[in-house]
């Protein structure tokens, strides 16, 4: 199946490489230390979701995957143990957790963690559609049209709670 996201990390004296299919909701590790797949299993909370990004902890103990289905949508984090992935031996399975987004379903998609590792930035899309305007063809009017409607959601990685802003409960992409 297709690879979307792929980090390398270094766990228990091994080089991992992590990557997650979007077809298949699989997380796939390689141990590049001996070669070798070191593990392959479903990350998926709901039968048809698929996953899309990966990215891993700054004290190299979690791993977290974006995970998003369009019909009926829905999204969720996966929350997986480094160190069990690391074992190669099939029990990093029976570590994943799903944090789901506060609000209204969303599919997600790209990440990011900060350096220090304390928040954790998600893209999502939701099934709906949010106003914009663009420049008309004379490019000085502007016409409301409605196109995606895409957040920025953020986890404080220490409490695993989403954080808010103001009264908003992810950040809007558009205006």
């Amino acid at each position: 199946s297709d690879i979307q996201g792929i980090t390398v990390v270094n766990v228990a004296s091994k080089e991992l490489l992590l990557a997650v299919t979007p077809g298949t909701g699989e997380l796939i590790a390689w141990d590049l230390t001996s070669s070798t797949q070191c593990d392959r299993f479903s990350v998926a909370q709901v039968a048809g979701q698929g996953a899309y990004d990966i990215v891993t902890s700054a004290d190299g103990s979690t791993a977290f995957v974006s995970l998003r289905k369009s019909s009926p949508l829905s999204g969720a984090v996966a929350v997986i143990s480094l160190p069990a992935i690391a074992l190669c031996d099939g029990s990093a399975a029976g570590t994943v957790q799903w944090l789901t987004t506060p609000g209204a379903a969303a599919g997600l998609g790209p990440m990011a963690i900060s350096p220090d590792g304390s928040k954790l930035a998600v893209g999502g899309r939701f099934a709906s559609t949010c106003l914009d305007q663009i420049k008309a063809a004379d490019g000085t009017t502007n016409v409301d049209t409605q196109v995606g409607c895409y957040r920025v959601f953020v986890l404080d990685v220490a409490t695993k709670t989403w954080l808010q802003f103001g009264t908003n409960l992810s950040m809007p992409t558009r205006p």
